[in-house]
């Protein structure tokens, strides 16, 4: 069965009156995204930095992340308490947030506010003065998120996962940093950063709503025409990521469950292979019909939370299952994850199990197609990573091409060829199934 899509705001234009997709470069070489859609009031608007993680050196670690906090601590005709005002005048609907290859800076607001809050975006983007008083407390303010983090044990053992996965890159360390480098950076180390990887070819502004096109324009105009590269200096040159061996962790605290986190690499975001490998998670372990969910937590009981996910990334990708369990209960449920595991990879799925994974799939693209900031956050997505926005036609299409076949493949692939990566979390070390007793 294949799953097509409907008329209306599914489509590439949310209804009568709205504009396609376009997609510019400025001379600078920054790109801007925009569509109007008819019958919204909202407007979401993104300012990317193709940045992250990823590119710092070992003493770098956290900077991207700081540098994302300093962005809301005074700019030059702003200070912290007049950002604060700008922010509450727009709604109250503005944040950012760094990954491993991305920072953003994001807004909603309503159509006749949208100037004003790409303006905002821009100067906290821009005209950031990276004040030291507040470089200061906002070090402590980073080092307190960082316990926050290590107090849930979800978030450690993702992180610690990831440090098993790929322990010699980048995107094995945590976005946050830490804390020795946190407690190094000072305002001139945090400006030299920004300096060599704030580049107008790195910046994309994406805009989708309602919005005055001539007023928008203007803003762009003034505030990033003029941009040129600040600093000197080049990004480290970087490889793709590879695991050596397969790795486990397991680190002691006192709490009632045992968390873990077991899984291997993906594919990269760009590869055409994502597809059959998304809906092949999908039926593993992506929602209360999974296979995991079900033969784990409904049939069995061992389990509340159960589950596995993607992650992709410019030059590679992740796959892992997590879950929570009983101390005693954790090698019955890494052994039950194991052999499901297994059996993905030797039996075809069902057709029922592909046509709800694609049903998932396609139902969750068209539904955020009507939320203007889910289609900000896509456009953004598509055109960081293949420099052009896919449309909805051809994302469905692609997705109802992958059949049994290939979802096994997509598994043998990637579940068989690689390094395994385990870490848990818990009172006490678990007693590990034998097909993972024998890692070194």
């Amino acid at each position: 069965m294949s799953y097509r899509m409907g008329s209306g705001p599914g489509g590439a234009a949310a209804g009568r009156g709205s504009t396609p997709i376009r997609l510019r470069t400025l001379p600078n070489g920054m790109r801007l995204v925009s569509e109007q859609l008819a019958g919204v009031r909202s407007c979401a608007i993104g300012v990317w930095v193709d940045m992250g993680s990823r590119w710092e050196q070992p003493d770098e670690a956290g900077l991207s992340h700081f540098i994302e906090h300093m962005l809301f601590k005074g700019t030059a005709r702003l200070d912290t308490h007049g950002i604060a005002d700008a922010i509450n005048e727009l709604g109250g609907n503005v944040n950012a947030f760094t990954s491993q290859e991305q920072l953003c800076l994001h807004a909603r607001t309503i159509d006749v506010k949208g100037p004003a809050a790409l303006d905002l975006l821009a100067q906290l983007l821009l005209d950031s003065t990276f004040p030291v008083a507040e470089v200061r407390r906002e070090r402590g303010v980073i080092l307190e998120e960082c316990k926050m983090y290590e107090d849930n044990p979800e978030e450690l053992t993702l992180d610690v996962f990831m440090r098993n996965l790929w322990p010699e890159h980048p995107l094995g360390r945590p976005v946050i940093g830490r804390r020795g480098t946190i407690r190094s950076f000072d305002r001139e180390r945090l400006v030299e950063f920004w300096r060599r990887e704030l580049r107008p070819e790195r910046i994309v502004v994406v805009i989708s709503g309602a919005f005055d096109a001539g007023a928008m324009a203007r803003v762009i105009r003034r505030r990033f025409m003029p941009l040129t590269a600040r600093g000197r200096g080049s990004r480290p040159r970087q490889k793709r990521p590879v695991g050596a061996i397969s790795r486990q962790s397991c680190l002691r605290r006192t709490i009632e469950q045992s968390h873990f986190c077991l899984g291997t690499a993906a594919p990269m975001r760009r590869s055409p292979e994502r597809f059959g490998f998304g809906l092949m998670n999908l039926i593993l372990g992506g929602g209360v019909s999974s296979r995991l969910f079900q033969e784990i937590r409904e049939k069995r009981g061992l389990a509340y939370s159960i589950g596995s996910f993607t992650q992709y990334f410019n030059d590679a990708g992740s796959f892992a299952v997590s879950g929570g369990t009983s101390p005693t209960l954790l090698s019955e449920v890494l052994r039950i994850t194991v052999d499901e595991i297994e059996r993905i990879c030797e039996e075809d799925v069902s057709e029922r199990e592909l046509e709800l994974a694609r049903s998932q799939v396609i139902d969750s693209l068209l539904l955020g197609m009507e939320n203007t900031e889910t289609r900000m956050m896509r456009m953004a997505d598509a055109v960081l990573t293949h420099g052009r926005v896919l449309g909805t036609e051809e994302i469905i299409k692609r997705v109802n091409e992958v059949d049994a076949a290939a979802v096994r493949a997509s598994a043998r692939k990637y579940l068989r060829s690689g390094p395994l990566a385990l870490s848990c979390v818990g009172p006490s070390r678990p007693s590990l199934p034998a097909g993972l007793r024998a890692w070194p």
